[in-house]
């Protein structure tokens, strides 16, 4: 491959701009020659640094660049509906820069989320070469479904997938029947340095409790808070204090504040809102809850692994149970917020067993790094290429 196009749904420091970023990184080490292009079809805090190693930046926030001249050929699928005959205004600026990037000569179009398959759809249909069409898939099922009106339509036009784990693929096959021969299984990957922590039956105070990511109904901010409810009310002896870090909009924060009041657990629970390096944070925790309804494989879970802290996830609802299967943690009933608040007073009463689960959570997970990771995203690409 001498020339790719890499599109990401937005340029924020959430994980799937995250992989992009990571495996661009390591791309330029191992083919130095190859041509970058990137496109975020929103912003973030990430867009500098993705300007930096791209050949070829796009955004809407980017400084507007020349459009090539409209050629028949295009004109004719304008005509056809590829394009829409009318466009709303939030489109605008990906129509603009179709016809262009149509033109660049790509020998492959990497879609990362299935938020930046119809972009990426679309553009294939339009390029004046046969291009190769790969979708790194970062969602379950119900995430898919909502995200992308008529999203079927466009993953019949996908060459082949790469799911962010076993959970992804198996969604893939049930819900939207693509074949098991065109899904490769890439886990996420990310990376943290430094010594590991000391581990809390070291550390003479409340258990630290945490929790992460963008506040949002997928990521369950809500039942961490019932979490702790519960273990207050039913495990008074437990010293626990809750910390979640990550993103948290100025209403969102009011109504969390306003459960939190009501159900007097301003004391033992806080949202300490993103933090552009949060693992200070992360070194302080115990023990990580995962209480999301759908996470494929969040790159926070692999970072609380790596610093040797046992996860506590629910069973059908995240890739990190497949890991967490084999040590490290617990796996309990779909939101079933007693059984999680359980293992955590199970931690607290049993110090060995999470001085155990936390060196297995560090032994499992520290193989997910880029160097590990990225080059099995590559084969992927470059044998897609060649068939």
């Amino acid at each position: 491959m001498k020339r790719i196009l890499l599109i990401t749904h937005e340029a924020t420091r959430t994980g799937a701009p995250m992989i992009v970023l990571q495996f661009v990184r390591w791309l330029r080490t191992a083919r130095p020659g190859m041509r970058i292009d990137i496109v975020a079809l929103a912003g973030g805090e990430l867009e500098a640094d993705l300007r930096a190693i791209a050949d070829r930046y796009y955004s809407p926030s980017s400084t507007p660049i020349p459009i090539q001249a409209l050629r028949g050929r295009v004109l004719a699928k304008m005509r056809r509906g590829l394009l829409g005959s009318s466009t709303p205004p939030a489109q605008a600026w990906q129509e603009r820069h179709l016809i262009e990037l149509a033109g660049n000569g790509y020998e492959l179009i990497y879609a990362n989320t299935v938020v930046s398959v119809p972009f990426a759809s679309r553009l294939a249909a339009l390029a004046h070469r046969r291009v190769k069409l790969l979708a790194h898939v970062h969602e379950l099922n119900v995430v898919m479904a909502t995200s992308v009106s008529k999203l079927g339509q466009y993953l019949d036009r996908i060459d082949h997938f790469i799911a962010a784990s076993g959970l992804v693929k198996e969604h893939l096959e049930q819900h939207w029947q693509v074949t098991s021969s065109r899904i490769d299984v890439v886990h996420e990957f990310s990376s943290i340095s430094g010594p590991l922590p000391a581990p809390w039956q070291d550390r003479p105070h409340i258990l630290e409790v945490g929790g992460a990511g963008t506040v949002h109904w997928r990521k369950g901010d809500d039942v961490f808070i019932q979490v702790a409810r519960y273990l207050r009310d039913h495990y008074p002896d437990v010293p626990a204090q809750f910390t979640w870090v990550g993103m948290i909009g100025s209403k969102q924060a009011a109504i969390v504040r306003g459960d939190l009041e009501k159900m007097g657990l301003l004391d033992r629970v806080r949202f300490v809102g993103e933090r552009e390096d949060p693992v200070g944070f992360f070194r302080a925790m115990d023990v990580f809850l995962l209480p999301s309804r759908e996470d494929p494989f969040p790159l926070v879970c692999i970072e609380m692994g790596m610093l040797g802290r046992p996860i506590i996830c629910f069973d059908r609802a995240t890739g990190i149970a497949e890991v967490v299967r084999l040590g490290g943690g617990a796996i309990v009933p779909y939101l079933n917020i007693e059984a999680m608040a359980e293992k955590v007073a199970d931690y607290h009463t049993d110090r060995e067993r999470m001085r155990a689960d936390g060196a297995a959570a560090h032994e499992l997970f520290s193989r997910f790094t880029a160097d590990r990771q990225c080059p099995l995203i590559l084969e992927c690409m470059e044998s897609l290429c060649r068939s």
